[in-house]
């Protein structure tokens, strides 16, 4: 999903249904929709639920697992027309078939709103703390555009490309067409511009145009616990922009 281009996207929650909508707004990270049509559950059933975005023409195809999250409105009621969709990463296989969600417990269950009772703001605010990261990369990932020099072996000079995303667990570059599954590398990537990170990576996983997975398999403490924080703060940042 571009982050500064709108689209229409079809939003489909897994045992419950799909409907088509717009993103309103989008930052690294995260979006929001609005429903262009009956959404498939109301807002407090949707409240952290796994989905399947999928672009819609004219826009590129392309498919991202995300997290959704039930967004409040001046009074703390859930609004009905809209949801912020924490994003995973995109192109992923289909998720193999799983147990069904549960139903809201009863009233005064853990985690179930009472009926007829609006779910207070802070506790939708909260969860976007709380929401699980996703299963199939260990550590959700920032939508981040930087640059990334590449020292491959027998080289001379370095792969310059760029980031496409990047986690605690490794990142996704393109532009690095000379790189192969296997080959451990030697990372410089200008996060801050003030403090390169540099990290060793093993290349796990390749695409068309030169993009490809690297894993981060070994990096000094220090720069480890600053690429920690690195990111929760971008996270951070993305999720306070869409609350804004």
């Amino acid at each position: 999903m571009d982050p500064h281009t709108p689209e229409r996207v079809r939003l489909t929650v897994p045992g419950l249904g799909a409907v088509e909508a717009w993103v309103a707004r989008a930052v690294p990270g995260a979006a929001e929709l609005v429903f262009n049509g009956l959404p498939p559950a109301p807002a407090r059933v949707l409240h952290r639920r796994a989905a399947v975005l999928q672009s819609l023409p004219p826009d590129p195809p392309g498919r991202v697992e995300a997290t959704l999250l039930a967004v409040p409105d001046r009074r703390g009621t859930l609004r009905a027309d809209i949801v912020h969709a924490l994003l995973a990463v995109p192109d992923l296989p289909p998720r193999a078939p799983g147990p069904a969600a549960p139903e809201p417990g009863p009233a005064g269950s853990a985690g179930s709103p009472a009926p007829g009772r609006a779910v207070r703001a802070a506790d939708v605010h909260a969860a976007y703390a709380a929401a699980p990261a996703p299963e199939r990369r260990g550590a959700e990932r920032v939508h981040v555009l930087r640059a990334v020099a590449i020292h491959h072996p027998g080289t001379a000079r370095p792969v310059h490309a760029r980031t496409e995303d990047v986690s605690e667990q490794g990142l996704a570059v393109a532009g690095a067409y000379e790189l192969s599954r296997g080959d451990l590398v030697r990372l410089k990537v200008m996060l801050d511009e003030h403090r390169p990170l540099e990290a060793i990576g093993e290349v796990r996983r390749g695409a068309s145009a030169g993009r490809h997975g690297v894993q981060l398999v070994q990096m000094r403490p220090q720069d480890r616990l600053w690429l920690e924080r690195w990111l929760a703060a971008e996270r951070a940042a993305a999720r306070a922009a869409l609350l804004a």
